[in-house]
């Protein structure tokens, strides 16, 4: 019995360090990240800044302003967490914070998980040569 606790503590931490990123788990950095629009093709250390800035270009462009938060006089920002996955489509897209629970609140919140739900596919990280699942925090502002 005693052997037998042994032999499992040496092969579980073994067991452990030879599982790979391709088991589902959700990675916040990897060696090359997802790339967005137009920075497909941009050098690798550009990667993330490019595809930052075009994503949030297109959040802008997309994004309409709800009747409601206008009428209410609404703003703030909304951050979003979600999965881009190993196939580039986007998942998971959750409100990580909002901005309070009024109904112009509801509706900036909404209308943010709108736009993000409907981003078009990413070309997906990798690490180690393997396509990875990473999670990204976007922060979508609204201003009057």
């Amino acid at each position: 019995m005693k052997n037998l606790i042994v032999l499992m503590a040496i092969l579980i931490p073994l067991v452990s360090f030879s599982q790979s990123n391709t088991d589902g788990q959700i990675l916040r950095k990897c060696e090359i990240m997802p790339a967005f629009g137009e920075c497909v093709d941009a050098p690798m250390e550009d990667i993330y800044r490019c595809s930052s800035m075009a994503l949030m270009e297109y959040v802008g462009a997309e994004t309409k302003y709800p009747e409601t938060a206008l009428v209410s006089k609404t703003e703030g920002t909304i951050y979003l967490v979600f999965v881009v996955e190993t196939d580039g489509s986007v998942n998971d897209v959750k409100v990580m914070r909002g901005i309070g629970d009024s109904e112009g609140a509801k509706a900036l919140e909404e209308e943010a998980l709108r736009v993000v739900k409907g981003l078009p596919n990413f070309r997906p990280g990798t690490e180690k040569g393997e396509a990875v699942r990473i999670e990204y925090i976007l922060p979508v502002k609204f201003l009057l």
